[in-house]
């Protein structure tokens, strides 16, 4: 039997942070980290469109003895082994300049560990180079524009294209399906935004469906290729019974 991965929401994430943050000083009193935390997480800690996230993508700059902190608490509290983790970096949406746009969010013991987060632009800017078919990219680009409009800060197209360029340095890792999307959705206002994100929510719903279904049923064998193919199919149909 399958077992169900624990979601982090905001109160969780700065629960374990202060957690790690207390266990850290025991270990190095003197010896500052700084955690930078992206992706989903950075959204939940920003923005109250997401509730949860599956973990902390993060960019840790701290002594090695933090991995053992990281297992220390997941024993602790019934966390997943990855529950923080730099996977992230070998991803695409990478970049080392991510450290230069962060903002800070909190620090704990005196300064001795910083957390900063990401946000707005460059959130997008990184959603739209990882824009997973199957996954909340796209309502989390469209999430992001209506909780800044609504916060009286409109993110147009160019100031996503500058992000887009400070962090890679050309539009290379972006798609052209994906930079027209985002065109679209940066020219729509507050009602059009929240249809736009109903029908994205929706449509990762049901590709998680199917492609959970499909994998037990012995269709597939659940890994990103194949989850990325199931999505297109699925996105395919649903664009055919529309038109």
């Amino acid at each position: 039997m399958m077992s169900v991965k624990k979601t982090l929401g905001k109160e969780e994430i700065d629960k374990y942070l202060k957690i790690f943050a207390n266990k850290y000083r025991k270990y190095n009193k003197n010896s500052p980290a700084e955690i930078i935390i992206v992706g989903g997480s950075s959204i939940v800690m920003n923005y109250g469109f997401r509730e949860s996230t599956a973990d902390i993508d993060a960019i840790i700059d701290a002594n090695s003895v933090y991995k053992d902190i990281v297992l220390e608490i997941s024993e602790e509290y019934g966390l997943e082994k990855d529950w923080m983790n730099t996977d992230f970096k070998f991803f695409n949406s990478y970049s080392p300049k991510l450290k230069e746009v962060s903002k800070y969010y909190n620090s704990y013991n005196n300064g001795l560990l910083t957390i900063r987060t990401v946000e707005a632009e460059y959130l997008i800017a990184m959603k739209m180079v990882s824009a997973r078919t199957f996954g909340n990219d796209i309502a989390d680009i469209i999430g992001i524009l209506l909780s800044e409009n609504r916060s009286g800060n409109i993110i147009d197209e160019n100031k996503i294209l500058c992000a887009i360029n400070k962090l890679y340095g050309d539009m290379h890792r972006v798609s052209d399906y994906i930079k027209n999307k985002v065109s679209a959705f940066c020219k729509m206002d507050v009602t059009e935004l929240e249809k736009c994100y109903a029908d994205e929510t929706q449509n990762a719903k049901d590709i998680k469906k199917e492609i959970i279904e499909a994998n037990n049923e012995g269709e597939i064998s659940l890994n990103r290729t194949t989850a990325k193919e199931v999505a297109m199919k699925i996105l395919s149909n649903k664009t055919k019974n529309e038109h």
